[in-house]
């Protein structure tokens, strides 16, 4: 079938428990001991004790410990993580799985959220195209205009710079030629399928140079540039060799000059050192020739990933003029945009033009640039600047700022977003904050201090009874991989969506102000019929050292694991439990490969075993046993699997032989969002998965397995409308279709 499922889904965010906003407590009650919320003491009418649970392992998992990066191209090994050289599954991560579920039926704070700034690749008709020369005097970025921007016109006559370039070009009666780069031809035409390479003969080839950069001794070079009247701008376009029109003589482009040919049929453009040979023994030929500097991009190493019709590189004239100010707007973006992508990459990006090595500014490189006035001290500032034509720009706001546009409260404990700067006793903390503990990373200003809260809940490894089994012998898994935030038609809709039906977000107009995220990630299960044909299996060794190596967990096998807990109200453990267990179907993910259909787990509650703390620690306590009262979900055998592991408890339900229910404990849902609760028993329940639909990364029809994974996002842009992720709603999971 076309249709396929993504391997997650979204559960919404509104920081509202049924349709009220979710309780919260001030940071200042708890400082000051005025609320139940301590670790100093134990409160009489709050609950302690010990939630006892099983771990069933429904599929493979992999739970890593040891990690052991790639070496020699092989995939990099994962280790399964060990208690005394025994598998086992680690607290951390059972702590990661029941709060990020606790967090979303409570609607409280995502409590792991990076302040990411996003970016998106420019659109073709909205990428840079002047270019300037870099200069750092006395610590301040200054900018020599070199070219004009590609020039967009509707016919001939109405060909003009805008205002802010004729007045750093025009004013001084420079002469145009001298502002349009040339171009140098020396790579073959790209064809679908075949990768960039150079002309056997030409200048790029021969010469095989780097971009100019002004540092040690700068290459200059000469052109013999085709002629341009230079009297005016429109003179000059009349007959300049770079205008283009596009077919049905719509819009027309001044792109640049031609270099004219040698006999040969090479382009006749000369070193500083053959340049100056002719001028010494033809002085009037020589003059012919414009210096100036290149700008080479390069192919080496990208042929796969140049556009398809990149042909040359750029001679650029150089000539005197008035250097401007370079924004620190403009830098700071800049530096942002670099950031950004090299920590979203494998290293190769973002690209620098060849000979600059990474992408850090320096003086006296060529880079692409925009203008702007600056409205503080009306001059003309440059407002952009980048290495390439088409390169990234950000997104208005981060995602600190989507998420703080629902409601501030759902931003992590300490984000500048969230706190009050000036009143921090007004700063609240929600439930599943108060329950799992936060941290404050950055002091607050106010106070030159920062704020935390340890956890009232303290889990331990989920241990097995029995050897624990893997598969045979190692696998290596399919690529790890997820498309670029922000992704909008996954990751995002339009604030005035309903909440049935999302629209198409176009990654150029995403803004935090109209936009909203889609919410917290969750993962959804595999088939039985697709978890056999082993999903998460690589099929190639293709980008081996991309991959990992792993041995899995057999699935069938189950581990137990306890939390021990202190202070908790009614609601709270109710909160504790739903998150454990929000219904018998639900099935939480744990591990490495969830995309690939690793990783399903069930947890059952064994049981809960309360302390009186009060009673415990009396003259009659020293003779009473260790738990007072017992809840389970069914009655418990006086020979229980986990008995050896945990003895004291199963003395306890000896001693309690028709125990409680446990659902007693699960009525109080004070902190649980209905709605909520209700899209997770469906996200959870492998049974609402259709048969015969697959759960799989997104790929168009007839493409091969793990390869190009960005393929069905490109091409999804391109249909009318665009796919977008729907909502989860009761008893249904969205579906997308192959393109």
């Amino acid at each position: 079938m076309s249709q396929f499922y993504h391997p997650y889904n979204f559960i919404p965010v509104t920081g509202k428990v049924n349709n009220r906003e979710t309780p919260k407590t001030a940071y200042q009650d708890i400082q000051d001991g005025s609320s139940h919320i301590r670790h100093d003491l134990w409160q009489e009418d709050m609950q302690s004790g010990r939630v006892l649970c099983r771990l069933h392992l429904d599929t493979p998992t992999v739970v890593g410990g040891a990690h052991e990066p790639s070496q020699n191209g092989q995939p990099a090994v994962v280790k399964p993580y060990c208690r005394h050289d025994n598998i086992a599954i680690p607290a951390n991560s059972l702590r990661g799985v029941v709060g990020s579920i606790a967090e979303s039926l409570s609607q409280s704070a995502l409590r792991v959220l990076e302040d990411k700034q996003y970016s998106v690749r420019k659109a073709v008709g909205d990428g840079l195209s002047a270019i300037g020369l870099l200069k750092k005097i006395d610590g301040k970025w200054e900018l020599l205009p070199l070219t004009i921007p590609t020039l967009k016109t509707r016919s001939r006559q109405d060909y003009k710079l805008p205002a802010l370039w004729s007045d750093i070009f025009m004013n001084g009666g420079m002469d145009l030629k001298l502002c349009l780069p040339a171009y140098v031809n020396g790579y073959k035409q790209i064809r679908h399928g075949v990768e960039a390479h150079h002309k056997k003969q030409g200048f790029l080839h021969s010469v095989n140079p780097d971009c100019f950069r002004g540092t040690g001794s700068p290459e200059f070079y000469y052109a013999r540039l085709e002629s341009i009247p230079a009297s005016s701008v429109g003179d000059a376009i009349s007959s300049a060799p770079g205008l283009k029109e596009k077919p049905g003589g719509q819009w027309m482009f001044l792109l640049g000059q031609k270099i004219q040919r040698k006999a040969n049929g090479e382009e006749d453009i000369l070193n500083a050192a053959d340049w100056k040979t002719l001028e010494a023994t033809n002085p009037a030929q020589a003059a012919q020739y414009s210096k100036g500097v290149l700008r080479i991009f390069g192919i080496d190493g990208r042929e796969q990933d140049l556009p398809r019709d990149k042909k040359h590189e750029l001679f650029i004239p150089v000539h005197g003029g008035e250097r401007i100010a370079v924004s620190e707007t403009a830098i700071e973006q800049f530096e942002q945009l670099v950031k950004e992508s090299t920590a979203n990459s494998d290293g190769g990006l973002p690209y620098a033009p060849k000979g600059y090595g990474t992408c850090q500014l320096q003086s006296g490189q060529l880079v692409y640039f925009d203008i702007q006035c600056d409205s503080a001290s009306d001059n003309i500032v440059v407002s952009e600047i980048s290495y390439s034509a088409i390169w990234r720009k950000q997104v208005d706001g981060g995602s600190h700022d989507f998420f703080k546009a629902i409601n501030s409260d759902l931003l992590p404990w300490g984000s500048p977003k969230r706190r009050h700067a000036t009143q921090p006793e007004q700063d609240k903390l929600t439930p599943a904050e108060c329950l799992f503990g936060v941290v404050e990373e950055e002091k607050h200003p106010k106070l030159n201090s920062t704020r935390n809260l340890a956890s009232r809940l303290r889990f331990s490894d989920a241990l097995a009874t029995q050897q624990v089994r893997q598969i045979g012998h190692p696998l290596t898994l399919k690529i790890l991989s997820s498309p670029k935030l922000p992704c909008p038609s996954l990751y995002f809709h339009d604030k005035n969506d309903n909440a049935q039906r999302r629209s198409h977000v176009a990654k150029a107009d995403l803004k935090h102000q109209q936009h909203r995220p889609n919410g917290r990630k969750v993962y959804l299960h595999h088939q039985p019929e697709h978890l056999s044909r082993k999903p998460w299996k690589t099929t190639n060794n293709d980008n081996a050292e991309q991959k990992m190596s792993c041995q899995p967990i057999e699935p069938g096998q189950d581990f137990y694991f306890h939390i021990d807990f202190d202070n908790l109200s009614e609601a709270e453990l109710s909160l504790l439990l739903h998150g454990l267990r929000p219904d018998k179907a639900f099935r939480h993910r744990l591990g490495l490969g969830k995309s690939l259909g690793l990783g399903s787990v069930e947890i059952a509650v064994e049981g809960v075993f309360l302390i009186n703390r009060s009673q415990r620690y009396s003259t009659q306590g020293l003779d009473e046993p260790r738990y007072y009262e017992v809840y389970a979900a069914a009655t418990i055998n006086a020979h229980q699997p986990w008995s050896a592991l945990y003895p004291q408890e199963a003395d306890a339900c000896k001693q309690n032989s028709n125990p409680t229910a446990l659902t007693v404990l699960y009525q109080n849902q004070e902190l649980i969002d209905r709605t909520t609760l209700a899209l997770l028993k469906t996200a959870g329940n492998p049974e609402q998965l259709q048969a015969g639909i697959a759960v799989q990364a997104p790929i168009c029809e007839g493409q091969r397995p793990e390869q190009e994974g960005f393929k069905w996002f490109v091409e999804n842009e391109k249909q009318r409308p665009p796919q977008v992720l729907q909502p989860i709603s009761t008893n249904k999971l969205p579906t997308l279709n192959k393109i």
